[in-house]
């Protein structure tokens, strides 16, 4: 959210792994610094989808997230418009199966 800040802020992080799901309140935790941590372990691939403000976040706070793949430019232009959303890619991706 950064509408009607200087800067962006994260109101929701959603994150998951092969066995678990997860949805954290950053504004109730608090201190990031260990995710932001975890943002630049190379063995661990990011996924997000329209992530650059988010990633701009943590980039901001002197890490740089890597490696990441972003599922909305991976599917954008010419298949997609440059904005689809994740329920636009996931149609079309399952619906081209």
């Amino acid at each position: 959210m950064g509408e009607r800040t200087y800067f962006p802020r994260l109101c929701l992080i959603q994150l998951g792994t092969e066995t678990m799901t997860a949805a954290v309140d950053p504004l109730a935790v608090g201190d990031l610094s260990p995710l932001f941590d975890c943002s630049s372990i190379r063995r661990v691939l990011k996924l997000v989808h329209a992530g650059w403000q988010d990633l701009k976040i943590i980039h901001n706070d002197r890490r740089v997230p890597a490696p990441v793949f972003d599922t909305q430019i991976a599917a954008g232009p010419p298949r997609l418009p440059a904005q689809a959303a994740l329920r636009v890619v996931v149609h079309e991706f399952l619906r081209s199966r």
